[in-house]
């Protein structure tokens, strides 16, 4: 899994101008995320999604989540 994809969904869910469909595909995908990775896939990307100087409140609190 890479952080990107994790990064560019949560853009999706938070946009204004995302279509419901895409908003709800995005959503989908960080639920699946949470619930279907290997644990330590998920610590992983938490981490660096906690870590990272230039993130979003939004982020921080998705990689907050996960644990």
């Amino acid at each position: 899994m890479d952080v990107s994809q994790v990064l560019e969904a949560l853009r999706a869910v938070h946009a204004p101008n995302t279509l419901d469909t895409i908003r709800q595909q995005a959503n989908q995908f960080l639920e699946d995320f949470k619930n279907t990775q290997v644990p330590i896939v998920v610590i992983q990307t938490s981490l660096s999604l906690l870590s990272a100087p230039d993130a979003d409140v939004r982020v921080r609190h998705f990689g907050l989540h996960c644990f």
